[in-house]
C-alpha cells in the first residue's frame, strides 16, 4: 500500500550570512557578499514524504508546482529520494513556491516565503 502525503511544495533558497550576528540587512541597493547560497528542497510535506521513502515505506506526494526551473528541480529531488510524484500537478499558471532563508552565524534565521499562487494580469 502506498502512503499519501498531502501538502505544499517549495524550494528553499538558503543564504548563509557571516560576520556580526547583530548586523542588519541593508536596503537601498546595498550589496553584501555572503559565504554561500544553495537551493534545496523545502516544505514539511516533502521532508515527511522523503523520510517515509527513506524508511522503505512506499510514499507518494500530493502537491502542485509551477512549470518552471524550481518545479523541475523539486520533482527531480523527490524522485531521486524514492517518492512517487504521480500526484504532483505541474501547473503552468503558477510559480513554484519558494522560501528565502537568511541564516546568521549564531543559527538564527529569517524566512521569507512566497507560496505558489495564481499569476494574474493587471
Amino acid at each position: 500500500m502506498t502512503h499519501l502525503v498531502v501538502g505544499e511544495l517549495c524550494a528553499d533558497i538558503v543564504v548563509t550570512l557571516d560576520g556580526d550576528p547583530d548586523a542588519e540587512i541593508e536596503f537601498g541597493q546595498a550589496e553584501r557578499l555572503v559565504p554561500a547560497t544553495e537551493v534545496v528542497m523545502g516544505s514539511s510535506s516533502a521532508i515527511t514524504a522523503c523520510g517515509l521513502a527513506r524508511l522503505d515505506v512506499p510514499t507518494a506526494l500530493v502537491s502542485v508546482v509551477g512549470d518552471d526551473l524550481l518545479g523541475g528541480f523539486l520533482l527531480g529531488e523527490l524522485r531521486a529520494r524514492g517518492v512517487d510524484t504521480t500526484y504532483v500537478r505541474v501547473d503552468g499558471t503558477l510559480p513554484t513556491g519558494t522560501s528565502t532563508i537568511l541564516t546568521r552565524p549564531d543559527g538564527d534565521r529569517a524566512i521569507l516565503t512566497a507560496l505558489a499562487r495564481s499569476v494574474r494580469s493587471p
